[in-house]
């Protein structure tokens, strides 16, 4: 995760927030240091999984790789098998049911009791061992400031559960045929001096990579509930004929490069890349698959979740997650994004 006052924070501090993810923390895929070793012996980058009823937990399903079953969840000090999984219809929520019931899980977000937009939010990513920030990104010749540089996470790393804080801009109905909550990272202060009523203040975060899979938690009635599922960012380009997006945090995205439809009403039409211009910062976003969308789905696939409380989670150690991607949301016009496995 990037956050605003270059730095990050380990979830297990002791405030509030951090706590968030060791109530819930998410659970390990696979086997150590951070990597999923699948049947046929390939790795590929750990992600997380939330815990929602005993026998069931909610992921990200492009963080899948494909496999449906015969890898093991890590929880609480104990090894859950993995016997199914089910995706949510053509959405990027999954469920996957385990073998031994899971000792706690975390309530979901309940939209009857009012839905989540301008709603604080607490999101739950992971971190390299070095900061996030490792220096300012720019554009102009160095002289205008867009966010900070972001390096790739390399296969190597070990990565360990941080978290952010946010608040959800809005409700999209189809992103990668998902509904979604959007947010966006945001410049403290706007062009004329002014605070910008959308940052939320140092511990304004954003997603990356590492981040898919990590849970997006509202608190609602005393009690921080799962939300969604990390899915993807919004992507720009440093030039009019770059193939590589930028990787860094950005909270301003002009002088910068983004695709836009020619006609937003007939997206069969193709896309244009144009740069980014305006009066006011202009900032990339996170998408989270909305929980509370799926609720019925859930409810009926899993046969355990109706009426479902919180409990008390053990606390969970690290937890690696994998993938993200996209451009799109509050800017309606952009319409690339993208994932990062």
């Amino acid at each position: 995760m990037v956050y605003g006052d270059q730095d990050y924070n380990l979830v297990g501090n002791q405030n509030e927030f951090a706590q968030v993810g060791l109530q819930y923390a998410g659970i390990v895929v696979g086997g150590t240091n951070g990597y999923a070793t699948f049947p046929d012996g390939t790795y590929k980058a750990s992600n997380v999984a939330w815990p929602i009823s005993p026998n069931w937990a909610l992921r990200a399903n492009h963080t899948t790789g494909g496999y449906n079953d015969g890898y093991e969840i890590a929880y609480g000090g104990t090894l859950h098998s993995v016997l199914e999984t089910r995706r949510i219809g053509n959405s990027d929520l999954t469920l996957i049911r385990v073998d031994q019931p899971f000792t706690s899980y975390a309530k979901m977000f309940d939209p009857s009791l009012g839905n989540e937009v301008d709603r604080e939010v607490v999101m739950i990513g992971a971190t390299g061992i070095v900061k996030d920030h490792t220096s300012p990104f720019t554009t102009n010749n160095g002289t205008f400031m867009n966010g900070w540089n972001r390096r790739e996470v390399a296969p190597n790393d070990v990565k360990r559960l941080n978290w952010g804080r946010n608040q959800i801009e809005s409700i999209l109905a189809n992103v990668e045929n998902t509904q979604v909550l959007y947010t966006t990272f945001d410049k403290a202060t706007l062009d004329n001096g002014t605070p910008n009523p959308r940052h939320i203040g140092s511990d304004e975060a954003n997603t990356h990579f590492g981040d898919s899979g990590g849970g997006v938690f509202i608190k609602q009635n005393g009690e921080w509930r799962l939300a969604g599922v990390n899915l993807a960012v919004d992507a720009v380009y440093r030039t009019q004929t770059s193939s590589e997006y930028v990787l860094g945090g950005i909270y301003d995205a002009r002088n910068l490069w983004g695709d836009f439809y020619i006609d937003e009403n007939n997206p069969q039409l193709g896309t244009v890349r144009r740069i980014i211009t305006g009066s006011d910062p202009v900032p990339l976003g996170n998408y989270a698959s909305r929980v509370a969308g799926y609720r019925t789905q859930i409810d009926n696939m899993t046969g355990q979740t109706r009426g479902l409380g919180a409990v008390t989670v053990p606390e969970a150690g690290t937890a690696p997650l994998a993938l993200l991607g996209i451009v799109g949301g509050a800017f309606a016009a952009f319409v690339r994004r993208h994932r990062a496995d």
